[in-house]
């Protein structure tokens, strides 16, 4: 997957960094290496799901870029997401 790179190009300070349209993946194989990582995967689910409680004009690669945040933790060692996302989930029980 290395082979597929986004590259960000800034215009001007201050502004929001934007993703260089020319870099991203165009051919179905290109789509289907992007689609196999785990950021892009979940991102995807949950931009498809999320639209009736958010709205449709969520950052996907905000959404990516959190997940691989998120990974990155999880792979230092530190849960505390997963473990506050499990509580949230869990129905109480009385």
């Amino acid at each position: 997957m290395d082979s597929i790179k986004t590259t960000v190009a800034t215009r001007g300070k201050g502004k929001k960094a934007e993703p260089d349209r020319q870099a991203l993946p165009h051919t179905p194989a290109e789509k289907a290496m992007l689609a196999l990582r785990p950021s892009v995967n979940a991102a995807v689910v949950m931009q498809a799901y999320q639209g009736n409680v958010l709205g449709s004009d969520v950052d996907l690669n905000g959404m990516i870029e959190g997940l691989r945040h998120t990974f990155d933790e999880v792979k230092g060692g530190d849960l505390y997401q997963m473990e506050v996302m499990l509580v949230s989930q869990a129905k109480p029980r009385r």
